[in-house]
């Protein structure tokens, strides 16, 4: 069966949201997802516990594309050297 023998599933950027992930508890052998940029679901990082509970524990989930977090990692670093040249005033 496929739910048996799939390992690896890339759901980016598919029409997927929260409500139908509860199949994924079928996938007894899943080691990794991938569901970032889902446009019916743009705040999947806040089920991210939930899908933990559904997926075999061992799973890779992947939210965010790398795009997503280097965006991410240039608005931290900005706000970090904002911090420092203010407390350096």
């Amino acid at each position: 069966m496929v739910s048996e023998s799939l390992e690896y599933l890339d759901l980016s950027g598919s029409s997927v949201d929260v409500r139908g992930l509860g199949y994924l508890r079928l996938l007894s052998n899943l080691k990794w997802i991938n569901l970032s940029n889902l446009p019916n679901q743009p705040d999947i990082d806040r089920y991210l516990p939930y899908i933990k509970e559904i997926v075999p524990p061992d799973c890779v989930v992947v939210v965010k594309s790398d795009e997503e977090i280097n965006h991410d990692i240039k608005r931290l670093t900005a706000k970090s050297c904002q911090k420092i040249e203010k407390s350096d005033i």
